[in-house]
């Protein structure tokens, strides 16, 4: 790496679970599964959250991306289970249901999609 303003060469420590730097010493988002504290540190989110992403731009723990059947219910995961209805295919698991109504696309074998 080539430094214009100094004559001095130092070793640069990467920041743990840093995925993309703003520059040499700046964290400027994390790995999923950590959320940004600084730009020196990216702490793991609790497991306990099943959040994999959250909003750096809030004050408060809001989640904007959730681990696998999981989704998002006011900044918070929730089981995919709670917004399925029982006779919902497991199709919606792979991203078919959705969001903004937790609606199937998808039903079980002799069930079909009631529209209102």
């Amino acid at each position: 790496m080539n430094f214009t303003n100094t004559n001095y060469c130092f070793k640069v420590e990467p920041i743990p679970h840093c995925k993309e730097y703003l520059n040499e010493f700046q964290c400027k988002s994390c790995e999923d599964g950590y959320y940004w504290v600084t730009y020196l540190i990216c702490a793991l989110i609790p497991v306990e959250e099943n959040c994999l992403q959250r909003d750096i731009n809030s004050s408060e723990p809001i989640c904007s991306k959730c681990k696998l059947n999981y989704r998002i219910k006011d900044g918070k995961c929730m089981p995919i289970d709670l917004f399925l209805s029982t006779n919902c295919g497991s199709d919606n698991q792979d991203g078919m249901l959705l969001f903004t109504d937790y609606i199937c696309s998808y039903c079980k074998l002799g069930y079909y999609p009631h529209l209102y």
